[in-house]
């Protein structure tokens, strides 16, 4: 905690001023220290005559080797009030957060929220904190360092928020079933079930991991090769039974392959 500027008393000598004894009383209920910087307040023959500026501070940064300057010898000072600076070594703490944050699109219901249960958990929280504090420094620093209040929120939000909906990935169904794709869908389950009975290992110098992974290779391919020959078995039996669904398929396929040669020309 830090504060500063034109306090209009001298709080470095005593003085029974009321003004004086408010800001010594609030300096000892928050532990806040200054020192003397001189006289800061000018007359018109830029002549120091007053001490009335300072810069206060809690114990913690006031003992980290913190320094003072007074900018007496500023060449364009149009006020009559010598500018001071407080130059603290401070080191901030940053916390690393990961990068993969993924957007969350899902609607709450507010109306579905527990408004009583929350206020009940914020003040349990509250009064659990309240009978810790003793003095204003420890209010102080309960509300800017120990950053009570964001998890007091936090977990008070936990309980009478609504449970989101949990939905099950489906999986994906081959586009085509042929004995071929049936026997190599078989083969891809059994490996994979000895690759994850073995605790999954993820080495590439793995056999389980390398057989798993050549068994999905094999099955993709199985189902590429059978999409295919069932295309060309279906324009076949078009051109023999029907011209119309023949040229059909045939410029379908043509489109197709225009796709895939602009594509490539466009890399």
């Amino acid at each position: 905690m830090d504060r500063g500027g034109d306090i209009n008393e001298n709080i470095i000598d005593k003085s029974e001023s009321k003004r004086y004894e408010a800001v010594r009383a609030l300096m000892d209920d928050h532990c806040l220290y200054t020192k003397d910087l001189g006289r800061t307040f000018i007359n018109y023959k830029h002549e120091g005559i007053s001490f009335i500026d300072y810069i206060l501070l809690d114990k913690e940064l006031f003992k980290n080797k913190s320094s003072y300057l007074k900018l007496d010898s500023c060449s364009s000072l149009v006020s009559d009030y010598y500018p001071i600076t407080c130059r603290l070594n401070v080191k901030i703490e940053h916390r690393q957060q990961s990068t993969k944050i993924l957007p969350t699109n899902r609607k709450i219901k507010w109306r579905t929220i527990d408004v009583n249960l929350y206020e009940e958990n914020v003040n349990k929280s509250l009064t659990a904190i309240s009978s810790k504090i003793q003095s204003g420094h420890e209010l102080t620093k309960v509300m800017t360092q120990d950053n009570h209040f964001n998890t007091i929120m936090k977990n008070a939000a936990v309980e009478p928020a609504p449970r989101a909906k949990v939905y099950k990935r489906k999986k994906q169904k081959p586009k085509i079933r042929s004995f071929n794709t049936n026997q190599a869908s078989k083969r891809c389950k059994e490996v994979f079930a000895k690759w994850k009975a073995n605790e999954r290992p993820t080495s590439p110098n793995n056999k389980l991991y390398c057989d798993m992974k050549f068994a999905k290779y094999e099955l993709r391919k199985t189902c590429r090769i059978e999409i295919a020959m069932k295309e060309l078995n279906d324009s076949q039996d078009a051109r023999t039974k029907h011209d119309q669904i023949f040229y059909k398929l045939l410029g379908k396929q043509r489109k197709a392959e225009e796709l895939y040669i602009r594509t490539e020309c466009t890399r």
